[in-house]
């Protein structure tokens, strides 16, 4: 913006730097080339508006991951207020799922134990009370046993 609107020595700090004529650039001049922009992508110009560049940013901060911290500094929020621009996106809901699928866990309250494939792993309480013989052959029953031990 500075080689667009250059600024005298000096006024820098009493210079706006988003100028055009040496004006600040106006919330409406703003709306109206986002609505244009949209309405070039063949989109819904009424959906949007000055405010969908905050919608905008927050959410591609959140999809990029990056910090709380960040977030409201890029976007100027002195509290966690980014969270209400903040929209759903595929990135965040695929890095969502593939913590939930790959992360092993101990159900505390049921005692029920996954292993990182998602599979139940029984407690012993769960296991059934018939002989193991007349569902498993016992080889099976072995390696299991043999590859809890190894874990």
């Amino acid at each position: 913006m500075i080689e667009l609107s250059p600024v005298e020595a000096g006024e820098e700090a009493r210079t706006p730097l988003f100028a055009r004529y040496g004006r600040a650039i106006s919330v409406r001049q703003i709306r109206d080339c986002v609505k244009s922009l949209m309405a070039c992508l063949g989109l819904d110009a009424r959906r949007f508006g000055a405010h969908s560049l905050r919608i905008g940013g927050a959410t591609a901060a959140s999809a990029a991951d990056l910090n709380p911290a960040t977030i409201r500094a890029a976007g100027r929020w002195s509290s966690d207020v980014y969270v209400l621009y903040t929209r759903a996106s595929r990135q965040a809901a695929m890095r969502v799922a593939t913590v939930i699928g790959s992360t092993p866990f101990e159900d505390l309250e049921r005692g029920v134990r996954f292993d990182a494939d998602g599979e139940i792993l029984l407690t012993p309480a769960e296991m059934p009370r018939l002989p193991t013989a007349s569902f498993v052959e016992q080889d099976l029953v072995d390696d299991a046993f043999a590859e809890e031990g190894e874990a």
